[in-house]
């Protein structure tokens, strides 16, 4: 899980660097050692840090499995890093990573592809919350991600999928 623009600088070892998709903070605050803080302006991923983050998650996969997990599960819902490049007020991107459905959703397949390409397809799950406007996330047209016109999720075999949807309110 990473949580992309959902922090501040103070909760991240020194190392770290607050990063999303683009350079926009969600809306809400998060607790710090000096109390309630306004989520801080991320810096966008650059291209190289895209290809290193999914590079990242696959070495984390192999790792797991190494370490004796039988699977992961990759958490794309809920407001995280892959939320938000679904997501159309988080990914604000000009390039191939952000701007149409099609766009938006080629850092998630290529997170699932990295994933699965290391430990194998059977041993992954997929976690998507596209209507879910958790953390400030923002979807115009959620249903879209299904429904692309050339549907990248349509021959991605994962262990599980799990769709999220908002919850009704009565």
């Amino acid at each position: 899980m990473h949580t992309g623009h959902i922090g501040y600088p103070s909760i991240l070892p020194d190392w770290l660097t607050l990063v999303g998709p683009s350079a926009v903070p969600a809306n809400g605050q998060t607790f710090t050692p000096t109390g309630l803080q306004d989520f801080a302006t991320p810096d966008e991923l650059s291209e190289q840090g895209i290809h290193d983050t999914i590079a990242d998650f696959a070495r984390a996969a192999s790792n797991a499995i190494e370490a004796g997990f039988d699977g992961v599960e990759i958490h794309g819902a809920n407001g995280y890093l892959l939320h938000q490049f679904l997501s159309t007020n988080a990914n604000q991107r000009t390039d191939d990573w952000g701007g149409p459905t099609d766009a938006r959703i080629r850092f998630p397949v290529a997170m699932v592809d990295a994933v699965t390409n290391a430990i194998g397809a059977d041993r992954v799950g997929l976690r998507v919350s596209p209507a879910t406007p958790l953390d400030d996330i923002a979807a115009k047209t959620p249903t879209a991600l299904s429904s692309t016109r050339s549907n990248p999720w349509d021959w991605r075999i994962c262990t599980s999928w799990r769709w999220v949807r908002p919850p009704t309110v009565t």
